[in-house]
């Protein structure tokens, strides 16, 4: 199971996230996987303020908002705090102190964090000033304090989000959507099933986010047990060069330390850089299992693409770069080939990409390849009918809930709405009545109780009959039998006789015949009223769909109160007490006597059995046929008046709830939906003429529709079907899925109905939902209930399904029926839009050259995300012709087609472009799999790895803002720092050590000139050159009048090498390649560590080793360089005066910085409170490496000894040494 955390640093990392949440949710939903991100992806926002803030107007989540319930995958961890500045700093240092004091082997820490503090009370009253409940003030200084603060719950935060991957929850997440969508779980790229892949993303250039980003990466690693591999993102302060104010230097000088920092970190895996945060961390109680490397890779993101003049998107404000990063990485991780290949690339081979790099500008002594920066580029090419089924859907909507809400009213006409409706429903509330069955009676009919009668008759006389046939046999089984071929007059008066004494008793025979019967006469009803229920629910869906609901309601009131009502009573009226059933036969056998028997004198009457038979029976049938009609009446009529209360009242009253609801969601303001997630639930953001939040569509378009922001195309993705086109688009497709409407309106009017009601022919697969009103429960009326089985009396309950949600639903189901028009235009795949038969040879021509065009398109949109200088690139890269890019792509379904030839043509010719791009291209394109229903490739772009240096996007702009306030403010430089000098000082820890030991040599030998005054730069001589002089950048990074001045001697060292990615941003003052390390702006870094080592790579032969050469020359003659008077004089002139000098004076120097700076009981050892912090000097971050290099020049200074082929002068001459000449 892949697991993948995203973390945004700062503002610029949250809105990213919004972005790829946003596109991997709507990514899912299209792939029939749901919106739901899965559980083993989480995002966490790691931010100042102290309550999660939103992003942009509308059209936003937060990351938080995508959680449900107990269902998170998103979270926010605070690291603001209401205390000022100092008072957390002290809280940090009061940390150390306790940790140094309880683990007393361990190396305290305290002054690797005091060190890049404000260093007097001033500048720390001034920073004091900020409130940190909002954010950092622009100040890195003050952003890594603030996150080491709260760096227990920033690791608890990712601990949290961790274990939410491993859930039973979320491994369910997996296998669904593993199920849906096959292969987008498997990672074969992961070591263990453990792994997690961590996307960390922030601005460069803000306060709370640069400076979180490296530690962010540490807390993954302190955080997480799995092995977790971590990409870093960063984006350029260009970024912002089009939002109001534009780029600060506070902006500049925040990247350039960020910058800085990274490079430091990862100029190889094993710096002291990487350690002292190890160290850090651990002291603040926060181990990591890792002390080296905490991340993979970075990569810059910024305004600009391609090489240095091109343009990229200049006039893009942050919220486009964010959107078109987030969705590239969102679009990343789902395609699992593109991912993997990500993966192998980044992890698998560091040198994978990687360009040789001129060690005497840049990496001397890194691993090769370990130091290059990465790059992101993508752009994707679709087909676009995604969208357009959501903006088709989303039309159909809207017009089927203006229906609902409004469909009564005629905008032309002068009348009011209300009165509009009763004129609707008095025009058509007969044919309602007709289509339910339910008859038009009022008080005014001459034949009321007729026809009253007459309707019930009419619904129900066959279930008399049928009654009636049953139960008159079974009371005739208690009638003595006549046999019907008895003609004998005698026997048959008898029989009647009999009959007429039996008669007497039929009440005790029919009484339960009666209620037996009556039960089921009321059975029987039930099951006719059930059928008319249906057929009033039936039509009211129809007039629902027709004219609304507020039409619908009004017709079931009107038969309600006007016909129901009085159908009831009628019935009730029509209602009589039937006479006993004794009675009624004693009577009808006086009758029977006189018609057959009466006074005749024949002893025989031919028939005469069989007609006296049969009257007896007709007797019994139309007495009982009479009962249950009798009765049939009252039951009906009670039933009727229960259907009232129990049935019409709960769906006008459903009704009514609906329409208030569709009112209030007609009536909500645009909400958060996400610009990827254009498929939206919500009426304000469904398109519609008018609309507020539009942009301009075809001017041609017919009847001037519109098409809503939410459906425009990121800046990185093409599409053939254009969103201008979509209305057009819509009203062909409503014509030919209508084609014998008469127009627009009639086919829209038409499928909005099916829309409302749910009900549509289907060609198979899914049928019609047919849902519009759901039946809950079954109306059952008091009267109409088997008691015997305990039935209750039910009052019906509905639920009516037209909310906004309901209607979009079935909407989006109409437009997906299989086969039909909208279906087979939204389905269609680029081979099908290439090779469709229904355009003529013109149109395929077009559209071959149109697909070629816009991959091209595609191909030059997905460059990096950054831009670069072929210059530079070409002068730190000796084997750079040009800068290059790699691409790698989804798919390429253009198999056997003029336009993949076209493509493939144009890539071939393609300068900068990778051979193994083009060579990708044809392989995929001739591949046998062309899936005719493929609607988007995703193109991912790169360039080779390169030297930070090399990336315009972000040194170039900081270059120009350094010249226009070097000289005026320390704007760019102040607070900015946020690690010791090893960890900001981008070089790895041998170069360092080289630099330190060749400002030792230089300034012993009179080749580093340091200003007395401190107004100028400092100087170094080149070797080789007659009298040449270099100087180191000036103004340094730190100040001079910032120096501690009891340190002062000692601060011109941390100084210089603090001020080398100064020295790095001159490589931008003129835009050619050098190719001589005398042009190099860090020419100055190069001669120094030349004095100790001037080899392209660190030399382990330490006779081999410059500093050896100068300590030989300066034992032999007292100059290292001839004609240059060294600043250290031996008292004598032999070289064993001059060896004995430099010996004490490297063994002073060491004894010195050891009890000064290193000794456990000395001033800097123990920093326990805030006030110790402003007398720190720079020093203490390198005073170990500095006592370090005077050991390695002691050893170094025998070697020398014992090379030397000359005897020292005996020339003694006295003079300072040591502390003036560091």
């Amino acid at each position: 199971m892949r697991k993948i955390l995203f973390i945004g640093a700062g503002g610029s990392g949250a809105a990213t996230l919004q972005y790829t949440m946003d596109q991997i949710a709507a990514d899912l939903k299209a792939r029939g996987a749901g919106d739901q991100i899965p559980l083993s992806w989480q995002f966490l926002v790691v931010d100042a303020p102290l309550n999660e803030e939103g992003f942009g107007q509308g059209g936003f989540r937060t990351v938080r908002e995508y959680n449900e319930g107990a269902r998170e995958v998103g979270a926010y961890c605070s690291i603001g705090t209401v205390q000022n500045f100092e008072t957390v700093a002290a809280n940090i240092l009061n940390k150390l102190t306790r940790y140094a004091q309880l683990n007393p082997e361990s190396r305290d820490v305290a002054s690797d964090f005091a060190s890049w503090l404000p260093n007097n009370s001033s500048d720390m009253n001034n920073i004091n000033t900020i409130p940190l409940s909002d954010g950092a003030g622009q100040f890195r200084t003050v952003g890594r304090v603030l996150f080491l603060n709260r760096l227990t719950e920033v690791v608890g935060a990712i601990r949290q989000a961790h274990a939410r991957m491993q859930t039973t929850q979320a491994q369910a997440d997996a296998d669904r959507i593993e199920s849906i969508i096959p292969g987008l779980y498997s990672d074969d790229t992961a070591d263990d099933a453990d792994n997690v892949r961590v996307f960390i993303v922030g601005s460069l250039a803000g306060g709370s986010g640069a400076s979180m980003l490296i530690d962010l990466a540490r807390a993954v690693k302190a955080a997480i047990p799995a092995k977790a591999d971590v990409y870093l993102y960063g984006y350029a302060p260009e970024i912002f060069q089009n939002v109001s104010g534009g780029v600060t230097p506070d902006h500049m000088g925040n990247a350039l330390a960020t910058a800085a920092e990274i490079q430091a970190l990862i100029a190889n895996p094993e710096s002291k850089a990487n350690r002292r945060d190890a160290e850090l961390f651990e002291a603040l109680g926060h181990a990591s299992k890792e002390k080296d490397a905490t991340f993979a890779i970075f990569s810059p993101i910024g305004l600009s693409q391609g090489t240095a003049g091109a343009q990229g998107h200049r006039n893009a404000d942050p919220r486009t770069i964010y959107r078109r990063f987030g969705r590239g990485i969102g679009r990343l991780v789902l395609n699992t080939s593109a991912f993997d290949n990500f993966v192998r690339y980044s992890l698998g081979n560091p040198l994978a990409g990687a360009t040789q790099v001129d060690s005497r500008f840049f990496d001397w002594g890194s691993a090769e390849g370990s130091s290059l920066w990465s790059s992101f580029g993508y752009a994707s090419l679709s087909m676009g009918r995604d969208r357009f089924r959501e903006y088709a859907a989303q039309r159909l909507a809207r017009y089927s809930v203006d229906i609902l809400t409004e469909g009564h009213i005629d905008p032309k006409s002068t009348e009011t709405g209300a009165m509009q409706l009763r004129q609707r429903i008095d025009n058509n509330i007969h044919h309602f009545l007709d289509q339910i069955g339910i008859p038009a009676l009022t008080t005014r009919s001459t034949n009321l109780h007729a026809d009253a009668q007459a309707w019930s008759d009419q619904k129900f006389l066959a279930l008399y009959k049928k009654l009636a046939d049953d139960y008159a046999s079974r009371f005739m089984a208690f009638i003595p039998p006549l046999n019907p071929g008895d003609n004998n007059v005698e026997s048959v008066d008898m029989w009647v006789q009999q009959v007429r004494g039996a008669a007497l008793s039929a009440e005790n025979h029919f009484a339960p015949l009666q209620r037996e019967m009556i039960d089921q006469a009321r059975m029987g009803l039930r099951f006719e009223l059930d059928s008319l229920t249906e057929r009033i629910t039936h039509h009211t869906e129809e007039a629902m769909a027709r004219v609304g609901v507020e039409y619908a309601r009004g017709l079931l009131s009107e038969t309600k109160a006007n016909y129901v009502h009085l159908l009831s009573a009628t019935l009730q009226e029509s209602h009589v007490n039937a006479p006993k059933i004794g009675e009624h036969l004693t009577g009808q056998l006086t009758d029977i006597e006189r018609h057959f028997l009466g006074n005749k004198k024949a002893k025989i009457i031919d028939g005469l059995g069989q007609n006296v038979s049969k009257a007896f029976r007709n007797a019994v049938h139309s007495y009982i046929g009479n009962v249950v009609r009798n009765e049939g009446f009252a039951l009906l009529s009670r039933a009727l008046a229960d259907m009232v209360d129990n049935f019409f009242k709960p769906l006008e009253d459903a009704l009514n709830n609906q329409l208030g609801k569709l009112n209030v969601e007609k009536g909500r303001a645009q909400e958060a939906v996400g610009v990827e997630m254009y498929s939206t639930d919500t009426y304000a953001h469904w398109p519609y003429p008018g609309n507020d939040d539009i942009w301009p569509g075809d001017p041609e378009a017919p009847y001037g529709e519109v098409v809503p922001q939410r459906f425009r195309t990121a800046h990185n993705e093409v599409v053939i079907t254009e969103p201008e086109s979509f209305p057009q688009e819509y009203e062909n497709r409503l014509l030919e899925d209508q084609p014998n409407s008469a127009s627009r309106v009639d086919a829209q009017k038409k499928i909005a109905e099916a829309v409302i009601s749910g009900r549509w022919n289907t060609i198979g697969g899914v049928e019609s939902p047919k849902d519009l009103i759901v039946l809950r429960q079954r109306w059952r009326a008091d009267n109409l209930r088997d008691q015997q089985r305990g039935e209750e009396a039910l009052p019906a309950q509905f639920a009516i399904k037209a909310t906004s949600a309901d209607v979009m639903r079935r909407a989006l189901a109409y437009v997906d029926r299989r086969g039909e028009a909208f279906e087979r235009y939204n389905s269609q795949g680029f081979i099908d839009y290439l090779m469709d038969e229904m355009a003529n040879d013109v149109e395929r021509n077009q559209r071959q050259d149109n697909i070629a065009q816009k991959f091209l398109q595609v191909v030059q949109d997905a460059q990096p995300m950054v831009g670069v200088s072929q210059t530079v690139a070409q002068s730190i890269h000796p084997e750079v012709q040009r800068v290059e890019r790699q691409l790698t792509y989804s798919t390429i379904p253009f198999a056997d087609q003029r336009s993949g030839q076209r493509i493939f043509d144009s890539l071939s010719r393609q300068t900068g472009l990778r051979p193994e791009s083009v060579q990708r291209f044809q392989k995929q394109m001739e591949e046998p799999d062309n899936d005719r229903t493929v609607q988007r490739v995703d193109v991912f772009g790169s360039y080779t790895k390169y030297s930070p240096i090399v990336f315009a996007s972000l040194f170039q702009p900081i270059y120009q803002k350094w010249v226009q306030t070097r000289d005026v403010n320390q704007s760019l430089v102040k607070f900015r720092r946020s690690r010791p000098l090893a960890g900001f000082v981008p070089i790895s820890n041998r170069e360092r050590m080289a630099l330190i030991e060749g400002w030792i040599l230089g300034r012993i030998f009179g080749l580093i000139k340091v200003p007395q005054t401190g107004r100028s730069a400092v100087e170094i001589r080149e070797l080789g050159a007659d009298d040449t002089w270099h100087r180191f950048p000036w103004p340094l990074y730190t100040r001079v009048n910032d120096f501690v001045e009891e340190y002062r001697a000692d601060e011109w060292l941390p100084a210089v090498l603090e001020s080398l990615p100064l020295a790095w941003l001159e490589w931008y003052r003129n835009d050619v390649v050098i190719n001589d390390e005398r042009e190099s702006p860090t020419r100055t870094y190069y001669l120094m560590r030349a004095f100790s080592d001037d080899e392209t790579a660190p030399l382990n032969y330490r006779e081999g080793r410059k500093a050896v050469e100068l300590l030989a020359e300066y034992l032999r003659t007292g100059q290292a360089v001839a004609g240059v008077e060294p600043l250290l004089q031996a008292k004598g002139d032999s070289q064993e005066e001059r060896l004995a000098e430099l010996r004490e004076y490297f063994e002073e120097y060491i004894a010195d910085y050891s009890q000064v700076f290193l000794d456990p009981h000395g001033q800097f050892a123990k920093i326990s409170r805030i006030e110790h912090v402003y007398a720190v000097p720079l020093t203490v971050d390198i005073a170990d490496e500095v006592v370090q290099a005077c050991q390695n020049l002691l050893e170094l200074t025998e070697v020398a000894n014992n090379l030397s082929e000359r005897g020292a002068r005996d020339n003694a001459s006295s003079g300072r040494r040591r502390p003036g000449i560091r």
